[in-house]
């Protein structure tokens, strides 16, 4: 009879958060919200059971803000007592809508990447900072600088991407692309260049100037930081 009373209150206290939630989210569409908040706010919709609290805590306990939550490998979020598959669902869902919604806004715009710099390095961030495995990406641009098309050339592993310069060139050259701005991401965390990427880099480079095509830069993206080939001077003539 106890189990059963609590549990009702917990049933009606967890309505009254839903609903006090909501209506302030309705009110300034999150803008006023902690990540904590938005995160107990998606464990209510998602119908995660009675005790979203707890929840909420475990998840910051092992995830510390709402980025790395969304962005989190799918095993390690189900490890978490209480994360239930409507839980993973809504966190992944939120996830793609956010890389779609800056893939879009991206592509979409008719400036250049050179000015809409800190918006491309927010969609690099987005798309590729939380990887488990390293990721070799190339975007391609116009002779305006747009960014209007984007491939993953290579996966690899935790510490390692294998990326071939001619197949690069390749799909730049099919795809018409004046320009090319070549990503990875360091999963480790820590973004100054290896050896081998500087070796790589600059075997993209010599490529691309004998087919006619430019290297504006290449990036390495973690979560914390994005280091730039160019703003470096590594490569000369980047």
């Amino acid at each position: 009879m106890t189990e059963t009373l609590d549990s009702c209150i917990s049933a009606i206290n967890s309505s009254d958060r839903k609903s006090e939630l909501l209506r302030r989210f309705q009110k300034s569409d999150g803008a006023d919200f902690s990540d904590r908040e938005l995160l107990e706010l998606i464990l209510l919709i998602s119908a995660a059971g009675n005790d979203k609290s707890n929840i909420t805590g475990r998840i910051f306990k092992k995830f510390n803000n709402i980025c790395k939550i969304i962005n989190a490998p799918l095993n390690e979020l189900s490890e978490i007592e209480g994360v239930n598959e409507n839980v993973i669902v809504a966190l992944k869902v939120i996830a793609a809508c956010g890389k779609r919604a800056s893939a879009e806004s991206m592509y979409s715009s008719k400036n250049s990447v050179v000015k809409d710099w800190d918006k491309f390095l927010e969609f690099c961030r987005q798309s590729m900072a939380y990887s488990d495995v390293e990721e070799f990406r190339i975007f391609m641009m116009d002779e305006n600088m747009h960014c209007f098309e984007s491939r993953i050339v290579s996966r690899g592993i935790v510490n390692q991407t294998v990326a071939y310069p001619r197949d690069i060139i390749r799909l730049a050259i099919q795809n018409n692309a004046k320009s090319l701005i070549l990503a990875h991401n360091h999963p480790s965390g820590n973004c100054l260049p290896s050896d081998d990427d500087i070796i790589l880099t600059e075997n993209i480079y010599e490529a691309a100037t004998s087919a006619g095509i430019k290297i504006f830069d290449h990036l390495i993206i973690t979560a914390g930081s994005i280091f730039s080939f160019k703003n470096s001077g590594y490569i000369k003539g980047l």
